[in-house]
């Protein structure tokens, strides 16, 4: 796996409390940062999913059914 790096910069707050959080999960603060966005990026395509399906099902006259069963499964199965 390839690896980039990537400066963030955080208000000293914010930065104070999500040192300490990793340091109560006993991770690094970095794993931490990673997680919370990687969790947000999972959001972000499960609600976009989750939309492009009510939308294929909201005009059945434009509904593919093949490519619906597909959606459906992707969501299904957490692919």
């Amino acid at each position: 796996m390839s690896v980039k790096a990537l400066s963030v910069r955080f208000p000293e707050a914010l930065y104070d409390r999500a040192a300490q959080t990793a340091r109560r999960r006993g991770i690094k603060l970095n794993r931490l940062i990673q997680e919370a966005v990687a969790r947000s990026v999972e959001e972000d395509e499960k609600k976009q999913l989750f939309d492009s399906f009510s939308l294929l099902g909201s005009d059945p006259e434009m509904s593919d059914v093949s490519y619906a069963f597909a959606a459906q499964s992707k969501v299904a199965l957490n692919e």
